[in-house]
């Protein structure tokens, strides 16, 4: 037992040194990550990275003699190109001519080293070229020196603009984009080469964040905090606790609470609002749920401390020492009915906020809208139930027990309590009446339901079933209250989204456009403003700014300049547009932004420019001239590239595209819809909306319509699927539920396994019922079908999405392809353009078709040489700007040039974002190959996204149900299974020697019919066997009766006979005394003839025992004539205390009589060493029984005894048969009674008959 105790306490000990070390370890891994976070760590960390790409390049690639001469010769094989593209480096090798540079092999289609690059004769060196800073390394080839071998290690991407795409990122590590920033300017911190020549420097961001913690180290801590408290009450419970259950709770809950506070006051110092989990702007509803993460630990908390009473507390009786004083128990059930309320209301305007003051997203219909917050949301909504069902089970024990019999009481209580806090709560917030009426009503239905549920209980045998069972009340409930909050919050959002369509002026755009046109100061304008008024130069000052302004690289602006000189005169503008009239615009149609001098000019719905105004002004303040300048919007296909690369930071869009539909009318005409809904093209008078917002049903739709002005009319619909939403919404929280209860159990079973370190060897945990067995035989079977079946459809649906878009791109390439190969002379243009020093020329005429047919059938297009090289594209400003290289990917040059195939697919990326690309050879009539073709496609993944959401939520549904169907189903079995076994248990718990059993009648010839049969054959068996023991028995028990019955006879009769022959002798002898002699002699045989009286009287008495002749009568009649036998007695001291009431039983009158007049006179027997012998007669009332207690002051009975007393025989007299208290207990159980006795020895015994009493 020592040995347990040490091991117990060492385990506990254990896990308080876990706690306090992990606790430990997230300060030091903070310090770590503090420190890891200089800068001279950085740059280590890059010198590390260059030296293994170097170590790479120069000792195993160069030194590869064999793969050398195949690259340059173009004779490598697809598994060396393929290890090659492989490289973490980029790779080139040129051969040097006299007048070109030739490109033989690369490894990648990001980027080409530019000239100022091969003509750079250093043997390493540092450059920041289009997409980003490189350390670049060139060797020439020892066995051919005219080759050269470029190394270009990337060590910070940077683009030309940053997007959402285009970020400015660092390879070698992610997590310090935001911390180190290159320098060019000498710092502390250098970079070195592995030759050691410096190669920049680095420095930190400005503001940014080195001391915020991780998530990871924060949960961390959180955890070990947890555990801590945990552990101190562990330790504490096996100190002061162990025996005393409320002490337990007591400790319990002081160590949660201190585990609260510490969070509270000490947030700061745990650094908790360094985890997004704690932002107030994912959620925040006053100061006691400041945000998310609070809730959550305080619905998890509720829900172990309720969980925890309500395991602690299951197996105690409420009994009368709780309730001493009348009045206390009365006020002690009204607390408990005000706390109920007081909590349903609370727990009902938590889960209300959960949804409409957060940022989580419940769209339950729509499976990628949600996210890791969302699964944060279900885990507080289960906790918050859970923990409310232990708490209402415990606060409903405690007012049963008050309000017994008294269920209108409970209810007028609560309706009573409910109206008060709803009248509470309306005055604060007046529209939230109906919502809390809801609640009160829905809490007195849960009342009515738990006040009966001892007959629902009845029709199932509950264990898990009946869990599942609650689970599913409360999933609904839950699903209910949270449906409408939801509709309410989406119609909030929708309203936003028109709003957004009404207008169309971004501040995302307006910042893009100002940054744009920042070039275009004062300072450039005046002084480049002289050449505007020569017609050639202002063409190609025009054109120079257009195509320089990164707005145009970002192509999705179309700019046009309108110039005016100081008397506001046109200087050569495409359209003869006054001044006068942009200045009426812009004063009187247009909307000034929140930038200075610009504008937001509305024409038309999706017809709007973003108009800005510079007036130069020279150094003496006189008007040189203005500028007028408009970006337009322009309009891209699907599938381009363009539009989504160099989509911003912020840029508004539809949140989800494929779940709503939306439609603009101007003056009742539709100008702008989606497509894949049925919007009307024109509106009639009465479906224009009278007020501003209005909701309407149509069709399994929700349509928003918003009325902005009196001529436009805004949209937007979405399918309205309530019963789905109802549904897919209870089937989270349904599993939610499961998933917390699994989770809580093996909580349980690890603290069990603390408390109790023997546990699993006085307990195999993986031992189970039958029923058990069934029910996770089919749980486990649900879950690996939801497992198998999701994750097979899932592919399924991924592979033919790729599959139909991959044919789609093919047919619209092959169309483009005819269209390209069709145009006359399309190989002589592509031969002039390879004669071409730039090969990416806007105004040749390849790319005026390239463009052409790119705008046709609204998807990008490349063509390049046989080479690689690229000749033309609709996508010009990628290439200039270096956001991609201008060769062909090495890979779909291999395949197209070397595998001569004549279709390629493959997925390709710039930066971030992933696309495909299609590419195909371009031949001329004879057949013979003069370019390749690509077109790069960018596949949104909303109508995946969608396709996959829909399939989950019905996988969800259907698994959810098929939970409850399979539950349902193996209640059924296991029920049917189990109350077989039951019957057939109860009939081997009730088999008897001493009685007929009964046989099982079973009509089904299956396994449980094998087994009714042959126990009845054990049965019929046994019936024999029993009447063989029996007459043995009788047998036996005659001849142990006779041997008894002769020795009892014996004793009186040798001392009669003594008697007699000592007479006998006397006369013979003629003594005087005759007369004396005869006298002594005749009463000595009077009192032994008595003695054989009697036992023949006990005897016959005891086989007589069975003969029972029933009926109802007051006990009290027996105990009266009793008490008025003994009152008389002077050695006697006879108290008898009887209740105020019948106590009515059904027995035999006379066996019951002989009862306590055995126990009775037993009981004068024991004291008789007493002066007076003290007799207290007892009564009390038992739950439909009856207890009565003989009490003595005798001697009481030693141990040695105590096992003895009701056997047969046994007597603790000088004289006795032994039969008296074996025949009062026989006479007890054939009452349906019971039997037993409390000695003390040397104070005296009390005897207790427990007999029913008949129901009055």
């Amino acid at each position: 037992m020592a040995r347990v105790l040490l091991h117990k306490y060492l385990w506990q000990l254990l896990l308080l040194v876990i706690s306090i070390l992990m606790i430990a370890y997230t300060f030091v891994l903070k310090k770590y990550v503090i420190a890891g976070s200089s800068l001279t760590n950085h740059a280590t960390q890059f010198e590390e990275e260059i030296k293994k790409r170097v170590d790479d390049f120069n000792d195993h690639l160069l030194t590869d003699t064999t793969l050398i001469n195949r690259l340059v010769n173009t004779r490598e094989s697809e598994a060396q190109m393929l290890k090659m593209w492989g490289k973490p480096y980029y790779f080139f090798l040129y051969k040097y001519g006299k007048n070109n540079n030739f490109l033989r092999f690369w490894n990648t289609a990001q980027i080409l080293p530019p000239a100022n690059v091969l003509s750079d004769e250093r043997e390493e060196f540092f450059s920041k070229l289009s997409n980003g800073y490189y350390y670049i390394l060139q060797k020439k080839l020892p066995a051919d020196e005219s080759i050269t071998a470029f190394c270009m290690i990337l060590i910070k991407s940077e683009y030309f603009i940053p997007t959402e795409y285009l970020k400015q990122s660092f390879p070698f590590d992610n997590n310090i984009d935001n911390l180190v920033d290159i320098s060019l300017d000498v710092t502390a911190y250098p970079v070195k080469s592995p030759s050691g020549k410096t190669l920049f420097y680095l420095k930190h961001k400005p503001n940014a964040q080195f001391e915020k913690d991780n998530e990871f180290s924060v949960t961390l801590r959180l955890v070990g905090l947890f555990l801590l408290f945990l552990s101190i009450y562990f330790i504490v419970h096996e100190r002061f606790s162990r025996q005393n259950v409320f002490k337990d709770i007591y400790i319990f809950i002081a160590c949660m609470l201190a585990f609260r506070l510490v969070l509270y006051f000490f947030k700061s110092g745990l650094n908790l609002g360094d985890f997004k989990l704690f932002d107030p702007q994912i959620y925040h509803s006053g100061i006691f749920l400041p945000n998310l993460g609070d809730l959550l630990i305080n619905s998890i908390l509720f829900c172990a401390v309720a969980g925890f009473i309500w395991n602690r507390t299951i197996s105690i009786k409420l009994g009368s020492k709780w309730f001493l004083i009348g009045y206390v128990k009365w006020i002690l059930g009204v607390i408990s009915l005000f706390v109920l309320v007081f909590t349903t209301f609370a727990i009902a305007g938590i889960i209300k906020s959960l949804v409409s003051d957060s940022a989580l997203s419940f769209d339950v219909t729509n499976f990628f809208s949600l996210n890791i917050f969302t699964v944060v949301g279900f885990i507080i909504l289960a906790s918050l139930s859970l923990g409310y069902y232990y708490f209402s089970r415990i606060l409903f024990r405690i007012s049963s027990s008050v309000f017994k019999n008294r269920g209108y009481l409970v209810y007028f209580i609560i309706a009573i309590v409910g109206l008060f806090f709803s009248t509470l709560y309306t005055l604060k917030l007046p529209t939230s009446i109906n919502f809390y009426i809801s609640c009160l009503i829905w809490l007195l239905l849960y009342t009515a339901f738990f006040l009966n549920e001892h007959r629902f209980n009845s029709l199932f045998s509950i264990n898990l079933t009946g869990v599942v069972v609650w689970i599913f009340i409360f999933s609904v409930s839950i699903s209910i209250l949270m449906l409408k909050e939801i509709s309410k919050k989406e119609l909030l959002q929708r309203k936003l989204y028109v709003e957004k369509l009404a207008n169309q002026n971004d501040e995302a755009s307006q910042r893009v456009v100002n940054l744009s046109n920042k070039y275009l100061d004062s300072d450039f304008l005046k002084n480049n403003f002289s050449r505007l008024y020569v017609e050639r130069q202002n063409n190609f000052l025009r054109d120079s700014i257009i195509k320089s302004s990164y707005i145009s690289y970002l192509n999705n602006y179309t700019t046009s300049l309108f110039i005016y000189d100081s008397l506001n005169k046109p200087l050569y503008n495409p359209n003869n547009i006054a001044l006068e009239t942009l200045n009426t615009i812009l004063t009187t149609q247009s909307t000034p932004t929140l930038i200075p001098d610009m504008y937001f000019y509305e024409s038309g719905y999706d017809k709007f420019s973003y108009i800005t105004r510079r007036k130069i002004i020279d150094v003496d303040g006189k008007l040189i001239g203005t500028v007028i300048i408009f970006s337009d919007p322009k309009k891209f296909g699907t599938g381009e590239i363009n539009a989504e690369i160099f989509k911003q930071y912020g840029q508004w869009e539809l949140s989800h595209p494929s779940v709503y539909y939306y439609a603009v009318y101007e003056n009742k005409l539709l100008v702008a819809s989606s497509k894949k809904y049925p919007f009307t093209s024109t509106l009639i008078q009465s479906e224009i909306p009278t007020m501003r917002f209005e909701e309407r049903q149509k069709k399994g739709y929700s349509e928003l319509w918003y009325r902005p002005t009196t001529s436009t009319v805004v949209v937007m619909s979405r399918r309205s699927e309530p019963m789905l939403e109802m549904i897919t919404l209870f089937s989270y929280i349904f599993c939610s539920f499961l998933l917390l209860l699994a989770v809580i159990n093996l909580l349980l079973l690890f603290i069990d396994w603390l408390l109790n370190v023997d546990f699993f060897r006085r307990r195999n945990i993986f031992q189970s019922t039958i029923r058990g067995q069934i029910h996770n035989t089919f749980i486990l079977i649900t879950l690996l079908s939801f497992i198998v079946v999701g994750i097979a459809t899932v592919s399924f649906f991924i592979d033919r999405f790729r599959v139909a878009n991959n044919e789609r791109l093919g047919r619209t390439m092959n169309v483009m392809l005819n269209e390209l190969q069709s145009r006359a002379d399309i190989s002589k243009m592509v031969f002039e353009e390879r004669l071409k020093l730039d090969s990416l020329n806007y105004s040749s005429r390849l790319n005026d078709i390239i463009k052409e047919v790119s705008d046709i059938h609204g998807m990008d297009l490349n063509v390049y040489d046989i080479s690689g090289n690229l000749l033309g594209s609709s996508l010009p400003d990628l290439y200039q700007k270096g956001v991609i290289g201008t060769r062909l990917g090495p890979r779909s040059y291999y395949n197209l040039l070397r595998l001569r195939s004549i279709e390629y697919i493959q997925k390709e990326s710039i930066s971030e974002l992933t696309y495909t690309s299609i590419y195909t050879p371009l031949r001329d009539d004879k057949g013979a190959l003069f370019a390749f073709m690509s077109v790069p496609y960018f596949t949104s993944q909303h109508e995946l996204n969608q396709e996959i959401s829909n399939f989950l939520i019905t996988l969800i549904n259907l698994n959810a149900f098929i939970f409850l169907i399979t539950g349902m189903v193996a209640l059924l079995i296991t029920n049917r299974i189990t109350r077989s076994f039951k019957l057939i248990s109860d009939k081997i718990n009730v088999v008897s020697l001493s009685k007929e059993n009964e046989l099982i009648k079973w009509n089904k010839d299956d396994e449980i019919g094998s087994l009714v049969k042959e126990y009845n054959k054990m049965v019929v068996k046994l019936h024999d066997s029993a009447n063989e023991l029996a007459r043995s028995e009788r047998q036996n028990a005659w001849q142990e009766m006779a041997r008894q019955v002769a020795h009892e006879i014996k004793n009186p009769l040798t001392p009669m006979k003594l008697n007699l022959q000592y007479l006998q002798r006397a006369i013979n002898e003629n003594r005087p005394d005759i007369d004396i002699l005869a006298a002594k002699v005749s009463t000595t045989l009077v009192e032994q003839i008595d003695h054989l009286s009697k036992i023949a009287t006990d005897f016959s008495q005891f086989a007589n025992i069975g003969t029972v002749y029933k009926e109802i009568f007051d006990l009290h009649q027996i105990l009266f004539q009793l008490n008025e036998l003994h009152t008389n007695n002077p050695d006697v001291d006879f108290i008898w205390q009887p209740l105020k009431q019948e106590l009515n039983i059904h027995a035999d009158k006379t066996q019951i009589n002989r009862l306590f007049t055995n126990l009775i006179v037993n009981a004068i027997d024991a004291s008789s060493d007493n002066a007076k012998a003290i007799i207290k007669i007892h009564e009390k009332l038992d739950d439909g029984f009856v207890i009565i207690g003989v009490e003595d002051n005798g001697t009481g009975i030693i141990d040695d005894m105590k096992n003895k007393i009701f056997i047969p025989n046994f007597t603790t007299k000088t004289s006795g048969t032994g039969l008296g208290l074996a025949m009062s207990k026989a006479i007890v159980e054939q009452s349906h009674g019971a039997i037993w006795f409390d000695t003390k020895v040397g104070v005296g015994t009390t005897f207790y008959v427990r007999l029913p009493l008949v129901p009055s």
